[in-house]
């Protein structure tokens, strides 16, 4: 393989540079987003004291005996108060007297676990339930209100729905009876829900439990696969209004109903995010024990319509007559405050001491500042003495008139000092792992230094040793870590020193870094002023770069920069079709002016042509899918096409896109060798089948006499072509590990990747959501227009860098953004009948990052081809003249030197290295970047999501990158 020497800057030393910048983005991350440990200490009574004024222990009684949660998995507050006569039962229930309705306010990120978990403990869970919620690994604490439930009264838990639940509860015996559903099947709108009504009737003329737990899914689901203004959701909201009817109409006053979501449901689908749609959840509570318009207004004035979601944990502890969560951050909520306790203001006193103990004795274990938690204690002390003077005279019988004034104003003590104590333990929960970051930090930095330098300097490199470096790296490694670890002044690491020090490798590679940077400081340091004319030599490439150079390198640092402001990361799509439609639009306005000493309008047919195609698609592809943030809510193609009243057009748009995939097929397969050409005729057939199979699913529209040979769902055609493509992958990989083996030479490594790419293709065409088809047709073409048109012209780097440029515009083309919640999880479902973790999750992450890989795979394709044509005997004119950094010893020799093919030959490393050092880049300053804003109130929502983008990018980049050195190596084994 031609991955020899230094001075080629050997790709195979800048991959493992990026192997390490992967694992030191991952500790980063770690760092970053460190998994919050529950506590596993229960909360006591004993915890409250005495009641003000009294030897009595502080505790409260339960109100009923009986509750009912029905969680409505993704549904809206605008779904129940917005749109009258969606849920006409429970909008009548709201306007009696028996009912209390709120919005509740979810924390991001807005996804199912962490949601649960702050219902359950009243606790703000952290950025990295995020990703446990899609792996479903974690499991609740004792420090929540069903188990004290079950500890203090012995409770009974019935629950169905939602597997997450088990998954929370995993000990035998946690419920009495139970029935799971499978979360993220999310294709499934009706089977998922009847499975969870179906036990209803029969619990409710049951009388063995306390606490009944519906998980209701079929919403959510709605959301994911055809977003909340789908023609599936006013039917199941009534659906979900019957239930709410038919569970009330069995209660009684000591009996309660709670109807709330865990999150809501974004504009485009999905969720995750910190949008109002998203974080606005209903909570409703109905009991005909509960008498509204008794309540006393005296008592709570102006309660407040919306609360915290995290408030849910302390007030169903007090319904339920159990201790608040030792986690709680939440405060009781006053409208239900008003309704419980409107008759009973000692009772109301009761309960709010209970919450001001419990929050003030979580601030005493926390990271809140002295000064503060000195401030609340002395404040607790005075209201305190309020309350028990209150008591002394209710229990020395007061005039009840004075004591009204006396309950109002101590209410408002209370209430005031649980808002601030709130406040400040929610602040002060964001904790770090700050030794994992400041390790991934410096390796991310000095990775990306260190593979700088050694693309720009090779030589550089020549005074280190591997066997020292590696030596005196773990020696220090180990002294570094035992230091960290032991010492109680330093910053102890739970996630780095909970490991051996000998058997830590990032500790290893941290410090064998710190050692390489030091011996590459001097290094630099003699070469300088020993051979300051090497130097210059080494910059003057840089000075005399090609017009297009310059501004792929401009645009570059420019995208660099605005990753530093959150506006420009929410919008970030504008960036990238700035550059996108300027890079093409220059590449014309170049080619034009170099044609041969012609005009540019007698060029126009042969030579602009290709140019204004390329930018008219651009246009039409940014078009097709809103994205970012600020303009989201404007109408786009896609929503247009995915009206169910346009089947005809979806069906004429998608045909007209696979008919333009099969012609991208011909010209990628035109005058190629006969295995892959034979291989290539499989991909048509494919084509016919994903029409067939979007036609089954009732998204494209067929003759009768077609549809009735179709299977009902698309799982027979969808199948077809999996089956196809694994089929054709398998041959093409077994064919090139044969020409390997027999030394064929490298005939079929270029037509090899094609097939890869066509299969891809072929992929895409089936899983993308089927009003979307055209955007994959659209980035065939483009494929095709930049390898016959633009990249001829082009170095290897700047090859590599348009690739990476037009991979991230296609992104956002696709309708992704860097917000969770665009997270399109339906291609994961197409023709499947069952649930698979794995091949749901392959097919979603190859469905988001689809663009960025299939213009990697097709500029890849591009230098192989044109490298193996300068390898080979020239039949043709080619130009091999395309390195970055060109030798006077290539200069001065002519086209058909081993020294000039050597240079050829680095046309694979130069585009390989700028890819890897390119993210590189990227992931440097994201890290970077949410360091630096982890205060700023948008780290969670903006900043978090695109260093989680980031990293899924360079996981994906480095599979995609091996596979391709792994081809290159193959081709060229002799």
């Amino acid at each position: 393989m031609v991955l020899a020497s230094s001075e080629s800057r050997p790709v195979k030393w800048i991959f493992c540079a990026f192997a390490a910048h992967l694992v030191a983005l991952l500790l980063f991350d770690i760092g970053m987003f460190p998994v919050k440990q529950m506590s596993s200490d229960n909360a006591e009574w004993r915890d409250y004291g005495l009641e003000p004024g009294t030897d009595a222990p502080l505790r409260y009684e339960r109100v009923f005996k009986r509750v009912v949660v029905m969680l409505i998995d993704g549904i809206r507050a605008d779904f129940v108060w917005n749109d009258r006569g969606r849920m006409p039962f429970t909008q009548s229930l709201l306007e009696s007297q028996h009912g209390v309705g709120l919005v509740t306010l979810a924390q991001a990120p807005t996804v199912t676990l962490p949601r649960i978990k702050a219902i359950l403990t009243g606790s703000v869970p952290v950025f990295s339930d995020a990703i446990l919620n899609l792996q479903q690994s974690t499991s609740l604490s004792s420090d929540n209100i069903l188990a004290y439930s079950k500890q203090h009264h012995g409770s009974n838990i019935v629950a169905y729905g939602d597997d997450i639940w088990g998954t929370l509860f995993p000990a035998d015996g946690a419920f009495l009876r139970h029935e799971w559903v499978v979360s993220f099947f999310v294709s499934d709108f009706i089977d998922v829900d009847l499975n969870v009504t179906r036990h209803v009737t029969p619990e409710l003329q049951s009388a063995d439990w306390d606490i009944l737990i519906l998980h209701y899914l079929g919403l959510d689901h709605i959301g994911h696969f055809e977003g909340p203004t789908s023609s599936h959701v006013p039917g199941k909201l009534l659906e979900m209004d019957e239930i709410v009817k038919q569970v009330y109409e069995t209660l009684d006053k000591d009996s309660v109903l709670l109807v709330l979501g865990d999150h809501g449901t974004g504009d485009a689908g999905g969720h995750g995010g910190s949008s109002a749609a998203e974080v606005r959840t209903p909570a409703m509570f109905f009991s005909p024990g509960i008498n509204k318009h008794a309540a006393a207004a005296t008592v709570l004035a102006n309660p407040a319509g919306e609360v915290d979601q995290t408030d849910l944990a302390s007030t169903l502890a007090v319904m339920l007559g159990v201790p608040i969560p030792k986690a709680n951050m939440g405060t009781l909520i006053s409208p239900m405050l008003s309704v419980l306790y409107a008759d009973a203001p000692r009772s109301l006193l009761r309960v709010l001491a209970a919450n001001t103990a419990q929050l003030l004795g979580a601030v005493n274990g926390s990271a809140v500042p002295g000064a503060l938690k000195e401030r609340f204690f002395a404040r607790h002390a005075s209201v305190s003495s309020l309350h028990a003077a209150y008591v002394e005279r209710h229990m020395g019988g007061a005039d009840p008139s004075l004591s009204i004034s006396h309950v109002n104003k101590l209410v408002h003590d209370y209430q005031l000092l649980l808002d601030e104590a709130s406040a400040a333990l929610v602040k002060s929960s964001v904790l770090y792992d700050t030794s994992a970051i400041s390790v991934g930090l410096f390796l991310l930095v000095s990775v990306f230094v260190l593979s700088l330098l050694f693309k720009l300097r090779p030589c550089v490199f020549r005074v280190l040793k591997a066997a020292p470096v590696l030596f005196v790296g773990s020696g220090v490694s180990v002294f570094v870590h035992v230091m960290i670890c032991t010492s109680p002044s330093l910053s102890q690491s739970p996630w780095i020193c909970s490991v051996s020090p000998m058997s830590t490798p990032v500790i290893l590679v941290f410090f064998t870094a710190i050692v390489l940077n030091i011996a590459v400081l001097l290094s630099l340091t003699k070469s300088l002023f020993t051979d300051r004319s090497a130097w210059l030599n080494r910059v003057s490439p840089i000075a005399g770069m090609s017009a297009r150079a310059r501004a792929l390198a401009v645009g570059g640092v420019v995208h660099l920069l605005f990753l530093s402001a959150s506006s420009f990361v929410e919008e970030e799509h504008q960036v990238w079709y700035f550059l996108t439609t300027s890079l093409v639009l220059f590449s014309g306005i170049q080619n034009c002016v170099s044609g041969a000493g012609a005009g540019c309008a007698k060029l126009l047919p042969s030579q602009a042509s290709p140019f204004i195609l390329s930018l008219a698609l651009l246009r039409l592809m940014r078009s097709w899918c809103q994205t970012g943030d600020k303009w989201l809510h404007l109408p786009d193609l896609s929503s247009w096409l995915a009206a169910e009243k346009r089947i005809a057009a979806r069906s004429v748009t998608g045909a007209l896109a696979l008919v333009t995939v099969a012609a991208v097929f011909c010209v990628k397969f035109r005058q190629r060798h006969i295995p892959a050409w034979c291989l290539g005729l499989l991909l048509l057939p494919g084509l016919l089948f994903a029409f067939l199979a979007r036609s089954a699913m009732g998204s494209f529209a067929v003759p009768g006499v077609v549809a009735a040979l179709l299977s009902s769902d698309g799982y027979l055609e969808s199948h077809v072509v999996y089956v196809l493509c694994i089929v054709i992958v398998f041959v093409q990989s077994s064919l090139s590990l044969l020409r390997a083996l027999l030394g064929s030479g490298t005939t079929g490594d270029h037509c090899g990747l094609q097939v890869f790419y066509s299969v891809y293709l072929l992929l895409m065409c089936l899983i993308t959501r089927a009003q979307n088809v055209l955007v994959v047709a659209a980035l065939g073409v483009q494929h095709v227009l930049f390898d016959r048109y633009v990249w001829p012209s082009m170095s290897a780097t700047q090859v590599a860098a348009s690739s990476l440029w037009m991979g991230f515009a296609g992104f956002y083309m696709q309708g992704n953004s860097n917000a969770i919640a665009k997270i399109d999880l339906t291609p994961g479902y197409v023709g499947m009948r069952d649930f698979s973790p794995a091949r749901v999750g392959v097919l979603i992450t190859l469905s988001v990052w689809s663009s960025l890989l299939l213009w990697i795979l097709a500029g890849f394709g591009h230098i192989v081809r044109r490298q193996y044509a300068c390898r080979r005997p020239v039949s043709r004119p080619v130009d091999c003249k395309l390195s970055v950094h060109r030798t006077p010893e290539y200069e001065a020799k002519g086209n058909n030197t081993r020294a000039q093919q050597q240079q050829h030959g680095s046309h694979v490393d130069e585009f390989l290295s700028t890819v890897m050092l390119y993210q590189m880049a990227i992931a440097t300053v994201a890290a970077l970047v949410t360091m630096a804003m982890r205060q700023h109130i948008m780290v969670w929502t903006v900043f978090s999501p695109k260093l989680l983008y980031t990293t899924s990018q360079s996981i994906h980049l480095i599979c995609l990158l091996s596979a391709m050195l792994l081809s290159t190596f193959l081709s060229n084994w002799r």
